[in-house]
């Protein structure tokens, strides 16, 4: 697979940027070696075409990958509103989850003060009780 110039570090002409694009040579130590055979230079015109070649593969490589790019940001902006709408209606289940969890605790408290209660009244019968049956018992006697 072809290297991929470093171009922050190297000095690359049009022409072999066009080739790396393509495809169609392999660079180490930014020194390019062409996979195809070199144009002749006794033939301008053939020269000419490849280079034209060249640019219309890579403009094509180029429109390609564009395309890809604008697919891609389509895809996250769609998966960033689904996203964000999950996210939403999560936070409102869990306010909703928050609430009645506040609900059940004010209810579970009503119901221990409503024990609590029931219990000093049951104490308070049960004394009642005892005083009554002690009055009883000394009525007996």
């Amino acid at each position: 697979m072809p290297a991929s110039p470093n171009l922050a570090s190297s000095n690359w002409d049009i022409a072999d940027l066009i080739r790396a694009a393509a495809g169609q040579e392999e660079t180490t130590n930014n020194v390019v070696r062409l996979t195809d055979a070199a144009p002749s230079a006794t033939d301008p015109e053939s020269s000419w075409t490849e280079t034209w070649e060249l640019v219309a593969q890579a403009t094509e490589t180029i429109r390609s990958n564009n395309d890809r790019i604008t697919s891609v940001e389509h895809r996250n902006r769609e998966l960033e509103t689904t996203y964000a709408d999950q996210v939403r209606a999560l936070q409102a289940r869990m306010k909703a989850v928050d609430q009645l969890l506040e609900r059940t605790e004010a209810a579970r408290a009503a119901a221990d003060g409503r024990a609590s209660q029931a219990e000093a009244r049951a104490a308070s019968a049960e004394e009642f009780l005892r005083r009554i049956g002690a009055q009883v018992r000394g009525i007996s006697r």
